[in-house]
């Protein structure tokens, strides 16, 4: 799966905020596989406050795992050259949409 533009909740536990990212990535099925077999770790503290802050993610060398066990998947991103195309690409679909929500804009 590649996923480039994506609206989620940011805490679902804790409130309804949500954000608008532009984080192109690749999601592998990877059931019954840990970060340590695949070589990859999950983003680091300063990471997700740096995606919370910024509304998209630094640079991560490694790929990573989530919900681990039979339904796991690696998450992969990819690069600041895809992000910038990929808002290039949607630019017209993107102003109408922060049109029509604030919440629907991505951050600048």
């Amino acid at each position: 799966m590649l996923s480039p533009i994506l609206r989620t909740y940011v805490n679902p536990d804790a409130n309804d905020s949500v954000a608008t990212s532009n984080i192109p990535h690749v999601m592998y099925y990877a059931p019954n596989v840990s970060n340590d077999e695949m070589g990859g770790a999950m983003p680091t503290p300063e990471q997700f406050a740096y995606y919370m802050q910024h509304g998209r993610w630094p640079d991560t060398p490694y790929p990573f795992l989530i919900l681990h066990g039979p339904h796991g998947y690696m998450v992969q991103f990819r690069g600041v050259e895809e992000r910038d195309a990929i808002t290039k690409q949607y630019e017209g679909m993107l102003a109408r949409l922060c049109k029509i929500k604030e919440a629907w804009c991505l951050p600048h």
